[in-house]
């Protein structure tokens, strides 16, 4: 792993980073084709001064960039991105962007509404958002989004009580559930919701609450707890696998894998099982744990990011020191690590399976004809406002 190339835009550092597929506008949509169209990435890429970026990464240049989050008053202390995120709006097709603000806004873009036309300059007029929802950046637990069964749900802080999480359905623009987490056992004490990851079950999981049965809402805490929750409120899966606050989770998209990760202030790289060990239920003093969980060291203390791929075969995480490790999660067994700063990485993103190679003239390869992605693994935001491509 070593550095492919840099994109330059952001005068303040990059703090969030998102992939998000379209179409090849020059390919003929055809789904009989045995190979489908390629498809082009663009990157949408967020910083501490509030700005967002849309890029083409064919052309590495920006096609779009606005101010969403701005500070609210003379100083910084109340602007910048925290988060971004991308689901596809079930009533409609198309694309939607979420962004996460520390000005505890979380804004809604439509995708078409964002994209420039052909001849637009790249700072036109701001696009206007299609909703808004009121979210607590004050510890900055970043939000989480899971698009499954034809229901888009979105994961906040609560506005009143940092512990707690909120569940938003996108879909009928109704709240799920209100202050989840606040049936923890009798005596453990979380401190504030760090951050937070929306999953489908795992296949073992046989937990069937009514309200979305088949969704699993991941919460670290500042205590060093990981805590899995059906959106009933009910606790399902717990463990302390940390000894420092948990600072980014993210979980194995395919519900078949059944696990998800976690990174801490602490050294360690915890992957656990997103269900409940065999004998476990049932303990009335402690909560269950999960089937399995592996760890691995980290040479130096410190991560605030993690990610898995979407294929789940890999997990990348960033460190404070600057450094990004790629795991297999298969025993979370190191592949490959790359000091990419001197200071700590303050976005991390997995670049898209099977995407086009990155870069000027670039070319799709055959579905299926090379056993790992083209082109750079991972994109990574910087304090100096880069984003670079390893």
């Amino acid at each position: 792993m070593s550095l492919s190339f840099a994109l330059r835009g952001h005068a303040a550092e990059t703090t969030a980073l998102c992939f998000v597929l379209r179409p090849d506008e020059g390919a003929e949509a055809d789904t009989t084709a045995a190979v489908l169209p390629a498809r082009r990435p663009l990157l949408l890429s967020g910083d501490a001064d509030g700005w967002l970026f849309v890029w083409d990464l064919a052309l590495r240049r920006p096609l779009r960039r606005w101010r969403p989050h701005p500070p609210a008053g003379r100083t910084a202390a109340a602007g910048g991105v925290i988060h971004i995120a991308s689901f596809t709006d079930p009533a409609t097709g198309g694309v939607c962007i979420a962004s996460q603000g520390r000005d505890n806004a979380v804004r809604i873009w439509r995708l078409d509404d964002i994209l420039p036309t052909r001849d637009a300059a790249a700072d036109g007029d701001d696009p206007k958002p299609s909703a808004a929802l009121l979210s607590n950046s004050l510890n900055f637990c970043r939000i989480a989004v899971s698009a499954a069964a034809g229901t888009v749900l979105l994961a906040l802080p609560n506005l009143a009580d940092s512990e707690l999480i909120d569940v938003f359905d996108w879909t009928t623009r109704t709240y799920v559930r209100r202050e989840i987490g606040a049936r923890r056992p009798a005596g453990v004490k979380t401190g504030l919701a760090m951050c937070m990851a929306l999953f489908a079950a795992s296949d073992l999981d046989r937990h069937a609450p009514k309200t979305h049965p088949r969704v699993r809402l991941a919460v670290g805490y500042e205590s060093g707890d990981t805590m899995i929750w059906a959106l009933d409120g009910d606790l399902l899966v717990a463990m302390h696998a940390h000894s420092e606050p948990v600072m980014a989770l993210d979980a194995a998209p395919d519900p078949a894998l059944g696990w998800a990760v976690s990174v801490a202030a602490d050294a360690n790289v915890v992957l656990f099982a997103t269900h409940a060990g065999d004998g476990s239920d049932g303990v009335a003093d402690r909560p269950p744990a999960p089937a399995f969980a592996h760890t691995a060291a980290l040479p130096s203390a410190g991560a605030g990011q993690v990610r898995v791929r979407a294929d789940g075969k890999a997990v990348a995480v960033g460190g404070w020191n600057g450094a990004v490790s790629l795991f297999k999660p298969r025993k979370l067994k190191l592949a490959a690590a790359h000091q990419a700063l001197k200071e700590s990485v303050k976005a991390l993103e997995m670049v898209p399976p099977g995407a086009v190679p990155l870069g000027p003239g670039a070319r799709a390869t055959a579905a299926g004809s090379a056993a790992t992605p083209p082109g750079p693994a991972v994109a990574v935001g910087a304090k100096d406002g880069r984003i670079l491509f390893l």
